[in-house]
């Protein structure tokens, strides 16, 4: 048998060996008969001058490159799996008022429980280290135009007033007056425009519209220009440990807002004093605010104090970025979405914690008790929908179930889990999760 003939032999055996559908695609693409057409000449050549040294050495290099290229893509399919497992309505769980939302804009948003996500930096859908996703918060740029003068008179005509329960203060809140156009190709740096308005305004309405769908419909829009509900944009994050899982806070039944609802991880609203810090961007110092308060506790009264707390932990992190903007139905917010990546594992964070405390400038976030949600447990969440936490200081495993998250919980976990991507199933007990994701 001749050598072309022996080679042919040898790639039909192979496809029918691996006949998965990641080599038959290597296999039949153009790539792969252009490299096969090449390594043949160069083989003959080799074979007829008897260079045995140069032909062996070529074989190895071939084998080599062959086996880096599989490797590549098998690692691409394997993500474009766990993201179609993902990306399923049993796992989206998406509400049917925030789909409606959706279609009646006319838009292609993924819906995720109540939330909609607007937008994400186009590198969330690549293949890039989960470090280097999303913004920067250096990037970001956060004003407010003193043209940015909002009245909501007649929507406070539309739900009775203001509401005579809310005790003073009556604080500043800030709105999203308008968001940057994010496509798949953008390289600009966004640029988010925000209106003043006040406690007592955002909450008279924030109050009434879960429980009035209609009234909401007809002042919501989703792009924030248009949109008639009196806002506090936020930024809500997770937090992700190095090793073993996302924080998570049972909040605590007295709370306000979303009481005895588990969160992944924080939520910190924008202050109009973000804007006012010497040499730090308004976005740069709400990312530092927030992680000293929410994941140390540290109420901080000045900005001064706030940058000295920083400077304490943020060896803690490897990253902390802003992946997008999303908008929540059932109460009409537009919110950020951010995300910080520790490189340290939860046992060294309850050390740093303590040892902070000691110091006096940390203490007890009083909105809830912390936990830790494992990267197993997060793939049965979201695939089961239930799973267990296990507290953060004394190891207590507790249920956690969907319908207990904080009403932008789901979505949150959903956008990790796809960034995380996947690398092989993971067995729990007996049986392997339909999602298969990564675990750290």
């Amino acid at each position: 048998m001749g050598l072309l003939a022996r080679i042919a032999l040898f790639v039909a055996r192979l496809k029918r060996h691996f006949a998965g559908e990641v080599l038959v695609s290597v296999v039949d693409s153009k790539i792969f008969a252009i490299v096969v057409g090449a390594v043949i000449g160069v083989l003959l050549k080799r074979w007829f001058e008897n260079d045995w040294r140069g032909f062996l050495g070529f074989v190895a290099v071939v084998l080599a490159v062959m086996f880096a290229y599989c490797a590549f893509a098998l690692h691409n399919e394997r993500k474009s799996r766990a993201k179609t497992a993902l990306e399923t309505r049993r796992v989206m769980r998406p509400d049917p008022e925030a789909e409606s939302l959706v279609q009646s804009a006319n838009l292609h948003r993924a819906v995720v429980g109540n939330v909609i996500e607007l937008f994400v930096h186009p590198n969330l859908n690549t293949l890039k280290p989960l470090s280097n996703l999303g913004w920067a918060p250096t990037q970001v740029i956060f004003a407010i135009p003193p043209t940015a003068i909002r009245s909501f008179d007649n929507v406070l005509g539309m739900v009775g007033g203001m509401d005579k329960s809310l005790n003073p203060p009556n604080g500043t809140k800030l709105g999203l007056n308008q968001m940057p156009f994010v496509s798949f190709d953008s390289a600009e740096d966004p640029h988010f425009d925000f209106y003043v308005t006040d406690y007592f305004t955002q909450q008279s309405v924030y109050r009434a519209i879960p429980h009035n769908p209609a009234l909401r419909h007809a002042l919501t829009n989703l792009d924030p220009a248009i949109h008639q509900v009196p806002n506090a944009c936020g930024l809500q994050a997770m937090v992700l440990f190095r090793t073993d899982g996302v924080l998570c806070m049972l909040r605590d039944r007295k709370m306000d807002a979303e009481p005895a609802r588990w969160s992944v991880s924080f939520e910190e609203q924008i202050k109009d004093t973000d804007f006012t810090v010497p040499n730090v961007g308004a976005a740069e110092y709400l990312f530092r605010r927030a992680f000293i308060e929410e994941v140390f506790g540290c109420k901080a009264p000045s900005p001064d104090q706030v940058l000295q707390a920083w400077d304490a932990c943020k060896g803690l992190l490897s990253a902390y970025r802003l992946w997008g903007l999303f908008f929540e139905e059932k109460v009409a917010h537009f919110q950020m979405l951010g995300f910080y990546w520790l490189n340290i594992s939860s046992a060294d964070l309850i050390s740093y914690h303590r040892d902070a405390k000691a110091k006096g400038w940390a203490g007890v976030d009083p909105e809830g008790s912390l936990f830790i949600l494992n990267c197993d447990q997060i793939d049965l969440l979201l695939e089961e929908g239930s799973a267990k936490a296990r507290g953060l200081y004394d190891g207590s495993e507790r249920p956690i179930r969907v319908e207990d998250l904080h009403r932008t919980s789901l979505y949150r976990l959903w956008r990790l889990r796809l960034a995380m991507g996947r690398k092989a199933p993971r067995a729990l007990g007996e049986r392997t999760t339909a999602l298969g994701l990564q675990t750290m």
